[in-house]
């Protein structure tokens, strides 16, 4: 199938899914309380993640919705450029490689940086087709998921921020609540980047600009979602992944830029001396995330394209979107992971997991370093951080096959030998040891030999 190597907009991405029969339009009436995300929830449970759902009339709102675009691993591969996930780690572990420095961080730093990818300034860009006169949060078709959220969520919300002193521009995804016409509340989690400029402003009784994209190139995406290094722009990164730089453009009210192509543009300031109580938020643990203190933001700037498409994703019992989402991140974070740690063989965050709650890695059988130090060197590291379950096994077990990996760590894991705590995390080593004996093997000669026979077995039709 011959896919494009990247999209400049979130439509151009839609038009693609729908030219390859992955999108289904919903063009009657639905609500964007609660009736989107129960039926985006069923379709995402299907096989294969379900299509991507574009609605086309959301009931009190003049903008369409779309949800599930990324609910696949094939769609997630499709919006990274790629027609497989592994051909991006293939890339990505080769560029890697050619660059003459220590560590992963240093060599994505180095990659980056001189790759040619630096965004360029877009002075008539898409996202500014309407300006809004009057700023009423309330006519954009935030969704709420379950019946006791508080409030109704952006939650694709790509939110740009920056630090008083650095400098330093961030790009990282939050979910935002509405609050009323022209507020919103923003949960970023203690230690993000975007918690940290907040305090840095708060410290320097600064007013701290912020800007909120909707949709865009899905590379910055997957950018923003990833855990890179400081030195490392999201907008650069996502430059390096759609292998043509970045169009931007600067806010109309203060120094950050935001995607050039995007649905909508929300700029404003956050109100370093107030907050709002966020929440409850129904969670992909399955429980509501109780009432948080949040900070404020006011809203002073909207624009759009004309009939834009609003961007949205659902939160749940996996698999739902942001389970596949967390799959590219995973085939990005491999490559980093084998240049700090040559033993690793492969890494798997399986669905369950959400991004960072689990990791399966393997590791080579000719490591010489004990199993439960390298996994902890690995936690330690950043591009695994915040897993709270880390479990090891051998080279030769399929990490991306759950039946087998429980089978072997079942067998194989000492309970109270083959384990450690570090911090919040829990690390298992289920490699197999030297008192389990060697492996039984069934003879290649006798598996052959099988193979051949089955039209004599009477098993050829049921065997293939």
């Amino acid at each position: 199938m011959n896919i494009p190597r990247r999209y400049e907009s979130l439509q151009d991405f839609i038009a693609l899914l729908e030219q390859h029969g992955e999108l289904h339009r919903v063009r009657t009436t639905v609500s964007a309380d609660q009736e989107i995300a129960a039926l985006t929830d069923r379709v995402a449970k299907r096989k294969g993640g379900g299509p991507g759902l574009l609605f086309e009339q959301v009931d009190n709102y003049n903008w369409s919705s779309a949800t599930n675009l990324f609910g696949s691993l094939q769609r997630c591969a499709w919006a990274a450029g790629v027609e497989q996930l592994a051909e991006l780690s293939q890339r990505f572990e080769f560029d890697l490689r050619g660059c003459a420095k220590k560590t992963a961080a240093r060599r994505l730093e180095r990659l980056v940086n001189v790759s040619g990818l630096q965004p360029f300034i877009v002075d008539a860009p898409t996202c500014r087709e309407v300006v809004a006169a009057h700023i009423d949060l309330t006519t954009i078709p935030l969704l709420r998921n379950f019946p006791d959220d508080g409030g109704s969520y952006l939650t694709l919300a790509q939110v740009f921020t920056d630090n008083p002193v650095t400098r330093r521009n961030n790009c990282g995804i939050y979910r935002v609540q509405l609050v009323d016409p022209t507020h919103l509340a923003i949960h970023w989690h203690d230690g993000s980047d975007g918690a940290n400029n907040f305090r840095a402003y708060s410290d320097s009784g600064k007013k701290m600009p912020i800007a909120i994209a909707l949709g865009g190139d899905p590379a910055l995406l997957f950018s923003a979602a990833m855990k890179l290094p400081e030195t490392v722009d999201e907008t650069v990164f996502a430059s390096y992944l759609r292998a043509a730089p970045l169009g931007m453009t600067p806010c109309l009210s203060h120094q950050l830029r935001v995607p050039a192509s995007a649905e909508v543009v929300l700029e404003g300031e956050v109100v370093t001396d107030a907050g709002f109580i966020e929440g409850p938020y129904g969670n992909h643990t399955g429980s509501y995330q109780p009432e948080h203190r949040c900070p404020l933001i006011h809203i002073t700037h909207l624009s759009h394209r004309h009939r834009p498409i609003i961007p949205a994703t659902i939160i749940g019992r996996p698999p739902t979107e942001n389970c596949y989402l967390g799959k590219v991140i995973e085939r990005l974070i491999l490559p980093l992971l084998k240049i700090d740690h040559p033993a690793l063989h492969d890494l798997c965050m399986p669905l369950e997991a959400v991004f960072h709650g689990c990791a399966l890695v393997s590791i080579k059988a000719s490591t010489a370093v004990s199993v439960l130090s390298l996994a902890q060197d690995i936690l330690d590291g950043p591009w695994l951080r915040g897993v709270r379950l880390l479990v090891v096994f051998d080279q030769d077990v399929n990490v991306h096959d759950p039946s087998m990996c429980f089978w072997q760590a079942i067998n194989h894991l000492d309970i109270n030998d083959d384990n450690i705590k570090i911090g919040a995390a829990r690390i298992f080593d289920a490699t197999r040891k030297a008192t389990d004996g060697a492996p039984c093997r069934r003879s290649p000669a006798i598996e052959q030999l099988v193979t051949r026979r089955l039209e004599d077995y009477g098993l050829r039709e049921i065997m293939e």
